[in-house]
């Protein structure tokens, strides 16, 4: 998979995102009649963006994991704009205008560059991804173009495709969630120095009820037994947690 196949469309996305946000911001509100083209643009790009990132994951390209940011992003904002959406699920235009701005952010810091030679040749750098974890992801694709990240059956899937991830996937995920700011504070940290996080700040830093975070968090302990991974060191006892200085 070439970066040049893989430009054409994020720059597809990106001109749509900006048509979307020029029209949330010269009309309040919003009428779905006023973005259908804009709408009609983002879908496109979107349509083709979807057999390029399952060719990127066949390919174990270290790429599909922004093309896959970008186009769940970019996804979520279609939903919310377009009612004949099957996971149509409107809000407030503000809201659009933020993950509009996220999404470009996203776009301009993290767009692929052409791999060097020496990338290309050198077995030391080349990142693989396990047939489990790309099977895993394909369904992820798919169930959350049919239902909406929202749906639970889109989050468990999510779920068990990141515990099947190989560990420089989420690496670099982890690090992306930091980068963008979307920890929340550690309430402490572990004997080894890990950060140990409560389920109160989760749910703040998330913008959702403390109950449904515990939501969350007894699905990720399902998915984690459904697999055999143990659920050591998950949840901590408060007597192993250092208070932070």
């Amino acid at each position: 998979m070439s970066f040049q196949k893989i430009a054409p469309c994020l720059s597809k996305v990106e001109t749509a995102l900006k048509q979307c946000l020029s029209a949330l911001n010269a009309e309040h509100p919003v009428s779905v009649s006023a973005l259908t083209e804009t709408i009609s643009h983002c879908a496109n790009a979107l349509n083709q963006l979807q057999p390029i990132i399952s060719e990127l994951v066949k390919a174990e390209d270290s790429q599909s994991f922004i093309i896959c940011c970008v186009r769940d992003y970019a996804l979520e904002l279609l939903f919310s704009l377009d009612e004949t959406q099957a996971a149509y699920k409107p809000r407030p235009h503000g809201d659009n205008i933020e993950l509009i701005h996220e999404l470009l952010e996203v776009i301009d810091d993290d767009e692929p560059s052409p791999p060097l030679a020496s990338e290309e040749t050198s077995g030391t750098t080349q990142k693989t991804y396990p047939p489990a974890f790309s099977e895993a992801m394909n369904r992820y694709f798919e169930i959350d173009e049919r239902l909406g990240g929202d749906h639970p059956e889109t989050k468990h899937s999510f779920m068990v495709a990141m515990h099947l991830a190989p560990d420089w996937f989420r690496d670099d995920f982890a690090k992306m969630i930091e980068d963008k700011g979307l920890l929340p504070q550690s309430s402490g940290y572990l004997a080894d120095g890990t950060p140990v996080y409560s389920l109160e700040a989760i749910a703040e830093k998330a913008g959702i009820t403390i109950e449904q975070a515990e939501q969350e968090l007894h699905m990720m302990l399902s998915v984690r037994q459904e697999l055999g991974f143990s659920l050591d060191g998950v949840i901590n006892d408060s007597s192993c947690v250092h208070s932070k200085q």
